[in-house]
């Protein structure tokens, strides 16, 4: 995951403090409510937040 992001969020890195916190609050989102993950049996981090915050 860190190898991830730091290849989508700073290369090339952002022009100035405000447009980098931009990329990472993307890359983020995607991250946690797009991306299926293997250790999470393919689903996304949002996915299961909603199942365990229902219980």
């Amino acid at each position: 995951m860190h190898l991830t992001l730091e290849r989508e969020t700073t290369r090339p890195p952002g022009m100035n403090g405000l447009q980098q916190q931009t990329r990472l609050d993307t890359f983020a989102s995607e991250f946690n409510t797009e991306r299926p993950h293997e250790a999470l049996a393919m689903n996304t981090g949002r996915c299961l937040y909603a199942i365990f915050k229902s219980l």
